[in-house]
């Protein structure tokens, strides 16, 4: 969406953001004041959000409908009219992807930290089995280096009781388990 400072790009793009969702990424981040003042306060009149969309292969337009009552003050007041998400198979997609990236989210997730920049990513790139397989790696690591250190830790008290014994198989044995690389 383009257009010159102050055209409404923001305002129409948070409309259809919160027909879409039901909220606005960007109104969540502001504070109370601002979050309040969504609406034009000076006017008793109802307020609605209308948005009818075409979908490929379907003849009948989509049509997505919120509406407040004079008093309503909150977004989440809404009487909503839309068709069933989970039908149209939006479900998973609404949860995981906002509907739109603004230049401020842009600018943000450029300036997040790494890790930020990576939770923030990871759903779009839909890499869940790979962070699934790598902390299933972490956790079979960790077992085995367990496993490696109770090894060297009984090689040593072996070691240490040969070291003590009267005999030159026993030194034998404890030279060989006194090497870094035993000579197998």
């Amino acid at each position: 969406m383009v257009g010159r400072n102050g055209s409404g790009k923001s305002s129409f793009a948070e409309a259809i953001e919160l027909a879409l969702t039901g909220d606005s990424q960007r109104w969540a981040e502001r504070n109370s004041i601002f979050r309040d003042g969504w609406r034009n306060l000076h006017t008793s009149a109802p307020c609605e959000i209308d948005l009818i969309a075409r979908l490929d292969g379907v003849a009948a337009p989509l049509r997505i409908r919120r509406s407040w009552s004079e008093d309503a003050t909150e977004p989440g007041q809404a009487k909503i009219s839309l068709p069933d998400i989970e039908a149209l198979g939006w479900q998973q997609s609404m949860d995981t992807y906002r509907p739109f990236l603004t230049a401020n989210d842009l600018g943000r997730l450029m300036s997040s930290r790494p890790s930020e920049l990576f939770d923030a990513m990871a759903p779009l790139l839909a890499i869940e089995p790979v962070t699934d397989a790598e902390t299933r790696l972490k956790n079979l690591r960790k077992i085995y280096d367990d496993r490696a250190k109770a090894v060297r830790s009984g090689r040593t008290v072996l070691r240490t009781s040969l070291e003590e014994v009267d005999d030159d198989r026993a030194r034998t044995a404890a030279k060989l388990l006194a090497a870094t690389r035993p000579d197998l």
